[in-house]
């Protein structure tokens, strides 16, 4: 027999012995250093990695570990023997029955352990039997720790629920209690190894048992004789039963109620009753689930109680507080269905009490698998489809995955399909997901852990705790992923715990009983699967307003949505309806100088209110009517029942949603004066319609519209790739060769599409794109075009159309490491294909293929097309680094994340503590909140390169550009110049009309495109075109006027204002000729977005910009031989792509000092 070769490798480890002796001596003393030194030779030789890496370095980190791992578990054996010990000295002996229990207990656990499901079983007997911590686990399994604790909390529960149904009815807590006389095991018993793994045994048993001892506990103390509740004073009842009296924690949310803090409820106003039916097609649903929702059910405070329909499908809740709720129904193999009530309102049709439910079908269908990080299922996720619209009670319909981690959430079939959902799971940070659902698709979501916010809520004046506040993170912007809202009531100390947070910065708000709401928010950072420090929250004493809305007659209004607002016409800061007698009740509101709104009305009296006392009584607002347009919706001359109704104007943020009722009647009140664009949309057929042109609408005014909702044109047909497989979840679009008009459609499981809402009357060109952001497009399989499709008219339907795109299934994947190579996991990271003439874009919630680093920092993205890419990778804490030119099917990419600068601002010279923020000014990205630490304002964890920031009050300003270096803090002054007045006119371009609805503000100049504007913000134009901005930041400034984008490009000047001074200003704005926001023609060029000027870049080879003799970085000045340079970038660029392929346009540019005239032919607008 020949003898093999030997190891090198095993030679040099070998040869290390000595040295490894020694290192293992200075670790530990004796026997133990001997055995430390032998374990990790035995390790080494097993795993030693073989990528030409130093031995002695990598070979210390095995011993130090192994070392930690031995002293780690000495510690534990010893404490664990002296507690056994000081038990055995307190217990006598077992009698033979006893014993027989404990056999039978221990065989019991044994037996319900190994019928564990993977990964859950070898996560309990690694933890249990082998003791190793979460953290061990986690790096043994290349895991993350998350990941692990959430394993180990579901076997665990998995294993009490089959105790407790084995022991129900024997006992039950009976039996449990010969776990605690357990004692050391006899070392007559056997020998030391069988000694070893009889006491494991018996630990694992002692510490299964010990949780299902906590949860019987637990489970009787909530279910006997009564549970406690909160003070009367704190909570109110939402129902007609007697509240609980008597102090005590909060309820149990484990218990169903109503029980509510008292200030969520508007004082001063009768409790309605909440009643209906359910219904499917007409006809009653009997045995379907109707569930009662309010805030505090949704952040856990209580359970939403629940009814079950009767024969008839009605159900009933009785009377309830005067707040918002919201009522779901549900039942089998339906969709479920959703009726917000606010019983504030004096009247709503229908009536509380009258509701009906209408269930849908269930033919189209979002179903995959929930995952943690490793790929590994992950059971009881909660997906929960969000409402459409804002809705006042967070959450929704709700599905649950099953011990494999598949779920499927049924939705009925529209057009175009568009389907949020929040999804989260105990020990993993939730996200909110959208996706268009055009019948069944499969979507998988992978989650990692969670993030915990823990803080309190506090008096600014006392600094006493404030119990039962509402502690909430806003949602993020939505998108293909993004972060769902988060919130918690604080306990009766002040403390708040939010968990199942997304790692990174966050700004919490709170609102409580009697305080005024806290508008700026406070800060918090936080780490994966890190609880951060305590968060403290302060919050102002507020004050209460009662009054009266009244018209200038002195008669009461009911139905009024009355809201504070501060100066500038920012909020609402409380909210509170109008009864009949025209009462109503503001609580919580700033003491400091503010103005009403009152919906669907304008306030004429008081322009404001000076808030100075804690009750404010007898006010009375004189409000007048706004604008009012009542309409109908028809299709072939026949009512059109159940249409969206889209209204476009001056305020159109501020109004409900508008749906047609069963005659195809619509009211849309409150409209304030100026330009009104209205449109119908039918979505279950894909149908839309709108009358031609804009609505002038004056104040008080009412008129009358028909919407025909007459396109209907569709395209169906099926997207298979070069093998004739389906392909599942791409975009297909038909864009008009020669009209403003696109359709576009999603495909199913089966590759199928339809696209819908087309004008027809011409030729579409088909492209298919990854999704509906997408920069490039999926190659056909023959040729470098689809054929044209052609739709005769607003009716036609195409069917049966077969798209064949080129596939490719390579892959990106790479590390990513910190400055000094380590890995750094939980780093998401997305790629984005570029097109060859193209720049890396990576929009906000885009759809793109993603992945998300190991432990070991390791990515993979798959199924990529061929092409180059950008890859994005964006850390925990929002640190990130972007990497062009990557060809797929490179698998050796490094990632390098630098590490986080800083920003530390002083303020100088504001009267009012300013808000300040910063926002990367090279890349699109989200302003980052300053939190002021004394007289500091500190910005922390931020990624190299160049930010503004803005400090900013109602009337001052100040902004600096700022340099931040890695692991740097950089300081800057922003010293504010005072304020002065800005008097001006909004007019068309090119007939001088005076623009009424507009609304403007100054901010300053090198803040202007990146100052976020919160809603109400600004002041509004008038008949005459005219505004006035009394305290405007002086400097170099930006004056802004927008808010009529479907008619109206913005308008914007850039002017010096000083101190004290006042100045008029001119801005033109450029109207549309059609209904904007689809190109309709292309100069094969684009504009630079950060630019306060058109300057071209990207420009096409070939193109009519490139054709004309134009390069890269003109700025155009002249269009069609008239001067721009008044006009903003997007009114300029408006007036240019705004018209038909096949037009002649004349463009002047300045190039190097130089003006240079061109003359181009646009092309018709690509992708």
């Amino acid at each position: 027999m020949e003898s093999a070769d030997p190891d090198p490798r095993l030679a040099e480890l070998t040869a290390e012995m000595a040295w490894l002796r020694r290192l293992a001596r200075t670790l530990l003393r004796g026997d133990e250093a001997e055995d430390l030194a032998q374990d990790a030779f035995v390790v080494a030789a097993a795993d030693r990695p073989d990528d030409g890496r130093p031995l002695r370095p990598w070979l210390s980190r095995v011993a130090r570990n192994l070392a930690r791992m031995r002293v780690r578990g000495r510690t534990r054996r010893e404490a664990r023997e002296h507690a056994n010990a000081a038990a055995a000295a307190l217990t006598s002996s077992p009698t033979p029955d006893e014993l027989v229990q404990r056999v039978e207990l221990q065989q019991l656990v044994a037996s319900e352990v190994l019928r564990l499901a993977e990964p859950y079983r070898s996560t309990v007997l690694l933890h249990y039997f082998e003791e190793l911590t979460c953290a061990e686990i986690a790096r043994r399994l290349e895991l993350p720790e998350g990941t692990v604790r959430r394993r180990l909390k579901v076997a665990l529960d998995e294993l009490r629920a089959r105790i407790a149904e084995r022991e129900r009815g024997s006992g039950g807590l009976a039996v449990l209690a010969p776990i605690a006389g357990y004692a050391e095991p006899s070392k007559a018993a056997g020998s030391l190894a069988m000694g070893a793994i009889a006491m494991k045994k018996v630990v694992v048993a002692a510490l299964v048992l010990l949780v299902l001892v906590v949860a019987f506990w637990l489970m009787r103390r909530n279910h006997g004789s009564g549970s406690t509740t909160a003070p009367a004073s704190a909570l109110v009842s939402g129902s007609n039963a007697p509240a609980a009296a008597g102090g005590g924690p909060l309820p149990s949310p484990q218990a169903e109620g109503t029980e509510v803090p008292a200030w969520l409820r508007q004082p001063d106003v009768k409790r309605r009753r909440i009643a209906g039916r359910v219904t499917f097609r007409g006809a009653p649903v009997a045995g379907a689930t109707v569930e009662l929702a309010s805030l505090a059910s949704e952040s856990g405070l209580v359970t939403a109680p629940r009814r079950t329909t009767t024969s008839t499908g009605e159900f009933d809740f009785g009377v309830q507080a005067a707040m918002p709720w919201s009522v779901r129904a549900t039942a089998p193999d339906k969709t479920g269905a959703i009726v917000d009530v606010d019983l504030r309102e004096p009247h709503r049709a229908p009536p509380p009490d009258r509701l009906e439910l209408q269930l849908g079908t269930c033919a189209a269908a979002m179903f995959g698998t929930v995952r943690d990080a490793s790929g590994g299922p992950i059971v009881k996720a909660r997906i929960v489809r969000l409402p459409e619209g804002i809705s006042s009670v967070p959450g929704g319909l709700a599905v649950t995955s099953n011990d494999k981690g598949t779920y499927e959430l049924c939705v009925e079939p529209r057009w175009p399909g568009f389907v949020t959902v929040d999804v989260s799971a105990d020990g993993y940070a939730a996200i909110a997901a959208t996706t268009i659902v055009p019948g069944r698709i499969e979507v998988d979501f992978s989650l990692v852990p969670e993030a915990t916010i823990v803080g309190r809520v506090i008096r600014d004046d006392t600094g006493a705790p404030i119990p039962y506040a509402y502690v909430f993170v806003p949602p993020g912007p939505r998108g293909a992923s993004g972060t769902p809202l988060r919130a918690a009531f604080t306990d009766a100390t002040g403390h708040f715990r939010l968990d199942r947070m997304t790692a990174g910065r966050h700004l919490l708000f709170a609102r409580a009983e009697a305080m005024s709401d806290s508008p700026r928010g406070t800060p918090a950072v936080v780490g994966v699967g890190q609880t951060s420090v305590e968060v403290e929250i302060r919050l102002a004493v507020g004050s209460t307003i009662r009054g009266t809305v009244v018209d200038h007659q002195r008669r009461p209004i009911g139905g009024a949505r009355v809201a504070a607002v501060d100066t500038q016409g920012r909020g609402p800061l409380s909210t509170a309806v109008s009864q009949d007698d025209g009462s109503f009740v503001l609580t919580g509101v700033p003491r400091a100088e503010i103005r009403f709104t009152a919906l669907p009305y304008d306030v004429a009296k008081p322009a404001a209110l000076l808030v100075s006392l804690a009750t404010h009584e007898g006010v009375i607002l004189e409000v007048e009517p706004l604008g009012t347009v009542i309409g109908r919706v028809i299709r072939g001359g026949k009512p059109l029942p159940g249409a969206f109704i889209g209204a476009h104007g001056p305020n159109d943020q501020d109004l409900p949603r508008i749906i047609a009722d069963a005659n195809g009647r619509f009211e849309a009140r409150g409209l304030r004066p100026g330009a009104w664009s209205f449109s119908a949309e039918d979505t279950r057929i894909g149908a839309f319609g709108s009358p031609p042109g804009s609505l002038q609408l004056g104040r008080g005014e009412t008129k009358e519209i028909t919407i025909d909702v007459a396109y209907a044109a569709s395209i169906a047909g099926r997207v298979v790739d070069q093998n004739g497989a389906p392909v599942s979840g791409v975009t297909v679009l038909f864009r008009h060769t020669s009209a403003n008009d696109a359709g576009q459609a999603t495909t199913d499981i089966d590759g199928n599409y339809r696209a819908a809402t087309m004008t027809g009357g011409g030729s579409y060109r088909p492209a298919v794109m990854r999704n509906v952001l997408a920069s490039s497009r999926l190659r056909p399989t023959r040729g470098t075009e689809f054929p044209l499709i052609a739709l005769a008219d607003g009716n036609a339907s195409v069917t049966g159309v077969m798209l064949a795109v080129q596939i490719d299934h390579l892959e990106i994947a790479g590390t990513v490491v910190d400055g000094d190579g380590a890995p750094v996991p939980d780093v998401r990271v997305v790629a984005e294909l570029v097109p060859d003439d193209g720049e890396p874009r990576l929009p906000w919630g885009a759809p793109d293929p993603a992945d998300t680093t190991d432990v070991d920092g390791r990515f993979s993205i798959r199924d990529l097309d061929t092409g180059t890419y950008a890859l994005r990778a964006r850390s925990a804490t929002g640190v990130d680094v972007t990497l062009a030119g990557i060809r797929a099917g490179r698998r050796d990419v490094t990632l390098v994340l630098p590490a986080p600068g800083a920003i530390d601002v002083t303020v100088v010279g504001f009267k009012t503590a300013p808000e300040v923020s910063a926002v990367r000014s090279t890349t699109w990205s989200a302003p980052v909140a300053a939190t002021l630490q004394g007289n500091v304002y500190v910005l922390r964890n931020l990624s190299p390169g160049s930010y503004i920031v803005t400090a900013r009050t109602a009337g001052e300003a100040a902004s600096a550009v700022v340099e931040v270096a890695a692991a740097r803090t950089t300081r800057s002054t922003l010293t504010s110049t005072g304020s002065g007045a800005v008097a001006g006119h909004v007019r068309e371009f090119r007939t001088g009309k005076p623009i009424e609805g507009m609304t403007c503000r100054a901010v300053p100049r090198l803040a202007a495109d990146t100052t976020v504007i919160a809603q109400g913000d600004g002041v509004r134009t008038d008949a005459q075109g005219a505004f006035m901005i009394p305290a405007a930041p002086a400097g170099q400034i930006a004056v802004s006027c927008d808010g009529l984008s479907s008619n109206y490009s913005d308008g914007l000047r850039l002017v010096t204002l000083q101190a004290a001074q006042r100045i008029d200003v001119d801005v033109p704005v450029v109207g549309a000729t059609e209904v904007s926001g689809v190109t309709l023609a292309s100069i094969g060029a684009d504009r630079d977005p950060r630019a306060l000027v058109v300057r071209l870049i990207r420009i096409k080879p070939g193109g009519p910009a490139a054709l004309a003799g134009l390069i890269e970085g003109d700025v155009v000045v002249t269009v069609d031989g008239v001067s721009v340079t008044e006009l903003s970038p997007g009114g300029a660029w408006l007036l240019i792509w705004n018209r038909a392929p096949g037009t002649k346009t004349k463009l002047g540019v300045t190039r190097g000092g130089k003006l240079v005239n061109a003359e181009l032919t646009a092309a018709e607008a690509t992708l």
